[in-house]
């Protein structure tokens, strides 16, 4: 019975990756792999400001230690997030085929995902530094953003290929 349900979710999340993917991986431009590339690099970088503003405190909290570590472990993953994403830029549209397949694989989108997972991870340890009633309240709030993400992408979805 687990076993069932668990193998139902794990097609739900990938159906669900793969039709909001498709659009984006449909039509590849320059413009999307720079922005892929530029939203890593500004992530990783606004990690790194946020480590050398939280070094500066004596005896850090264990929360704002757990949220260095975190910070500290996604610059690396985003950085080569980033360079590969230049790398296919200066490849070219001869590596396009390459770049949706590498994403149709789930590899490379597991490894950005962690990257900004482990950036958001920070912040949030952050913000439970700040206050215990304000993290909870961000949970509540994103734990009710991602279904609607998820519904509007469908939608969204759903109405471009109406106009087919």
């Amino acid at each position: 019975m687990g076993d069932e349900t668990n193998d139902k979710v794990k097609i739900t999340f990938e159906e669900s990756i793969n039709e909001q993917s498709r659009h984006f991986l449909d039509h590849i431009t320059p413009e999307k792999i720079n922005l892929d590339r530029t939203s890593a690099y500004a992530v990783s970088a606004i990690s790194f400001a946020t480590i050398l503003a939280l070094l500066q405190i004596n005896n850090l909290p264990t929360a704002l230690h757990v949220s260095v570590l975190f910070f500290s472990l996604a610059i690396p993953i985003l950085i080569f997030c980033a360079l590969l994403n230049e790398a296919f830029l200066w490849l070219g549209e001869k590596s396009y085929e390459y770049y949706k397949g590498m994403h149709k694989r789930k590899g490379f989108f597991v490894i950005t995902l962690s990257g900004y997972a482990l950036f958001g991870f920070g912040y949030f340890s952050i913000i439970w530094h700040i206050s215990i009633l304000a993290f909870a309240i961000s949970c509540i709030a994103i734990f009710l953003l991602v279904p609607t993400y998820n519904y509007l992408m469908h939608q969204i979805s759903k109405s471009l290929d109406t106009k087919k």
